[in-house]
């Protein structure tokens, strides 16, 4: 969970250079309120679905689940 969501993190850190970059000090401002925290949730939910994985016997499902909850929750279906 922790390299989930330090992953995550670093992710939502470039994601948010680029915004401000093309936006401005205020998107940066609004994506710095919503995005990070959202990543870092994102981040534990793949985490917690991977940890359950690896003491899995069924691990495909739950690998499945480690990438598609947080592509639902991120809204990029």
């Amino acid at each position: 969970v922790v390299y989930s969501v330090s992953s995550s993190l670093g992710f939502a850190t470039l994601e948010n250079v680029f915004y401000v970059l093309e936006g401005g000090f205020a998107v940066g401002i609004m994506r710095g309120l919503f995005s990070v925290p959202g990543h870092a949730m994102y981040g534990a939910v793949m985490g917690f679905y991977m940890g359950k994985a690896k003491f899995s016997l069924e691990r495909n499902p739950l690998l499945m689940r480690s990438l598609l909850y947080p592509i639902l929750l991120h809204g990029d279906i």
